[in-house]
């Protein structure tokens, strides 16, 4: 036998139904609790994933820069020594004019290291989808033909209205309609 315990420490005794139903809905909260970590742990995952592979490209793309920086410093360096030496010979013939077209020849001389480039390898993004639609029997609409007027469910005394009860499961809610009483006798 379960029990609901009311207001002031007041102890009620518990339908089984009623402990079924509330069982079902623990054991709902539970399980969404359960998806909720599993999801964010999944998202952690794919964040880590991400920044692994971003921080893996970063190193890859520097490594190349450096390299391309050396290489460019390289031919720099063997290129003025070249200048600097057939300048020393048209010196040395006292050909002025081949001293200027060197020197001219040296101006349009331009080293540069390559550019950034941006592929259309992007990074999936991960996004949360909303459930599926829940089928009728979950988000259907279910009488409560309940008459009497029970205290323990919170009705006034003498109340004999019944009410049509909606859960809409897209967003986990009820809602309550009375009905009447000449509504009820026309059912």
């Amino acid at each position: 036998m379960a029990y609901r315990y009311g207001g002031y420490g007041v102890q009620n005794i518990m339908s089984p139904s009623e402990a079924e139903i509330n069982n079902f809905f623990n054991n709902q909260r539970d399980a969404l609790y359960s998806q909720q970590l599993k999801l964010s742990e999944d998202i952690d995952r794919w964040a880590n994933n991400a920044v692994r592979r971003i921080n893996e490209n970063v190193s890859r793309q520097k490594s190349l820069l450096k390299n391309q920086y050396e290489k460019q410093l390289r031919e720099l360096s063997n290129k003025q020594r070249d200048f600097i030496e057939a300048r020393l010979v048209f010196v040395q013939s006292s050909n002025l004019e081949e001293v200027q077209r060197l020197v001219e020849q040296c101006r349009s001389l331009k080293y540069t290291l390559g550019a950034l480039e941006y592929s259309d390898d992007y990074i999936p993004l991960m996004q949360l989808t909303q459930p599926k639609k829940l089928d009728e029997a979950q988000q259907g609409s279910f009488d409560v033909r309940q008459t009497g007027g029970s205290p323990s469910q919170n009705r006034p005394q003498g109340d004999t209205s019944s009410a049509v009860v909606t859960y809409t499961g897209s967003n986990n809610t009820f809602t309550t309609k009375p009905i009447s009483p000449t509504t009820m006798q026309t059912k």
